[in-house]
C-alpha cells in the first residue's frame, strides 16, 4: 500500500517529534539522576566530615589529661567574660576549698545548695565557690558563698559530665577529692569532716 507524499511527511514529523521528546526526556532523567547523585555526594561528604570532626573531638578528649585528678594543682580555666577561676578571691585564699559545678536546670544541685549552706556554717574556714550553668548572674548565696555563672562549654572542656560535681582543694589549690553527688554524707567523707551537723 502506498502513501501519498502528504501522509509520510506527516508520519515523518510525527517520528521525528516522538523522538525529540523521547531525547529530552532522557536528557532531563540523566540531569534529574546527576543532580540525585551529585546531591548524595555532597551529602555523604558532608556525613563522613561530620563524623571526622566528632572522632578528632573525642581523640583530644581522650588525649587531654583531666585536670581535675586528685593531687593535680587545679589548672587555670575561663568561667566567663574575662574571668578565670584562679583570679576569683576565694582561690587565691591560703584555705581549704570547696569548687562546686552545677546547673540552674538541676533540681539535685538545688537542694545541694542548703547542704552547703549548713556546710559552711559549721565549717567557716573552707571557702566555697559555685559555678553554676545557666542564664542567671552572679550572686552570693545565702551571704556565705559565691555562685558564679558559667557556659555549657565550662563543663564540656572540664570533662564535667554530671552536676553536681564537687572539687575539694587544699590551701595551695591541690585536689585532695571530688564527688559527684548531693549526699550530705559524700560530702562529708570528701572533706573528711566527722562532726555532728544539723541537715534535718
Amino acid at each position: 500500500m502506498k502513501y501519498s507524499r502528504k501522509t509520510f511527511l506527516y508520519f515523518t514529523i510525527i517520528n521525528i517529534t516522538i523522538l525529540n521528546f523521547l531525547t529530552i526526556f532522557l536528557l532531563y532523567n540523566n540531569h534529574q539522576k546527576s543532580i540525585r547523585d551529585k546531591v548524595i555526594i555532597e551529602n555523604t561528604k558532608k556525613i563522613l566530615n561530620t563524623f571526622q570532626g566528632m572522632r578528632e573531638i573525642v581523640r583530644e578528649i581522650a588525649e587531654t589529661p583531666n585536670s581535675f585528678v586528685d593531687g593535680n594543682q587545679i589548672t587555670n580555666f575561663k568561667i566567663g567574660g574575662q574571668k578565670s577561676i584562679l583570679d576569683l578571691p576565694a582561690l587565691q585564699l591560703p584555705q581549704n576549698k570547696l569548687i562546686v559545678f552545677s546547673s540552674s536546670d538541676c533540681d539535685y544541685c538545688v537542694d545541694y545548695y542548703d547542704t552547703l549552706n549548713k556546710f559552711h556554717i559549721s565549717n567557716p574556714e573552707i571557702k566555697i565557690v559555685i559555678l553554676e550553668k545557666g542564664y542567671g548572674n552572679d550572686k552570693t548565696i545565702n551571704s556565705n558563698f559565691k555562685k558564679y555563672n558559667i557556659s555549657e562549654d565550662v563543663l564540656i572542656e572540664n570533662n564535667i559530665n554530671t552536676t553536681p560535681t564537687t572539687l575539694f582543694l587544699d590551701s595551695n589549690n591541690y585536689i585532695l577529692g571530688s564527688i559527684a553527688s548531693n549526699k550530705t554524707e559524700d560530702l562529708l567523707s570528701l572533706t573528711q569532716i566527722n562532726q555532728a551537723m544539723d541537715y534535718q
